[in-house]
């Protein structure tokens, strides 16, 4: 994992070691949408779609695809579902609030 690490831009090893953070066992796929629009919070869509395709280990392109819906139509639906409030907790419990604050 270290060596995949190494690969991201030095800008983007917080965001990487934030998520492994909040989830040690590495995040689900359920996990991947709440993830995006969390993210999306302080990330451009490019960034974002790195830091998500190392995190689950996806091509880039399919994240950036997945991103454009979760980022636009589907956005409202994933930001009341309960996945979504339980990925903003573990998160938030690994220093969320921090690291958005970092991205302005």
């Amino acid at each position: 994992m270290q060596k995949e690490r190494e690969s991201l831009p030095d800008y983007m090893t917080s965001t990487v070691e934030m998520v492994d953070a909040a989830f040690p066992g590495g995040p689900t796929a359920d996990d991947s949408w709440p993830l995006l629009v969390l993210l999306g919070e302080g990330l451009c869509h490019e960034n974002l779609a790195h830091v998500v395709s190392h995190v689950f280990k996806k091509d880039f392109w399919l994240v950036a695809n997945d991103l454009l819906g979760a980022l636009g139509l589907e956005k409202d639906g994933i930001v009341r579902s309960p996945l979504y409030a339980g990925v903003q907790q573990r998160l938030v419990a690994c220093g969320y609030a921090e690291w958005l604050e970092a991205c302005d």
